[in-house]
């Protein structure tokens, strides 16, 4: 757990801790993706951040907020890089998995790319 040296203990915070990655990435930079995954996220400080936009990878960093919830920035949460190349939080892209058709027309709206 070398990432959370200074992360503080309350409930949300320790629930939040326990879904991210602990990696630390060469850069010296926490990894900001989830516990398990099979590949870390690219850095998403700001400035390593602003060298992966020169690799065609996404235009996000720490700061960025999550486009599906607009209330906090990508750096406060366990994210996912999906195939579409967008970042969003793991517990956005789960809850709106989890909602399903909100139609009693069956559609396939919610998988689609936020």
């Amino acid at each position: 757990m070398v990432g959370f040296a200074n992360v503080c203990t309350k409930g949300e915070c320790k629930a939040l801790m326990d879904l991210s990655c602990d990696k630390v990435k060469a850069c010296g930079h926490n990894c900001k993706g989830f516990r398990g995954e099979k590949k870390c996220l690219p850095c998403l400080h700001e400035d390593c951040a602003a060298q992966s936009k020169l690799e065609n990878l996404p235009d996000v960093n720490d700061d960025s907020y999550c486009t599906i919830c607009y209330t906090s920035g990508m750096g406060s949460e366990p994210c996912v890089l999906l195939e579409c190349r967008h970042v969003y939080h793991l517990n956005c892209l789960l809850k709106n998995l989890k909602k399903k058709s909100v139609t009693p027309r069956i559609v396939f709206n919610f998988l689609n790319c936020p």
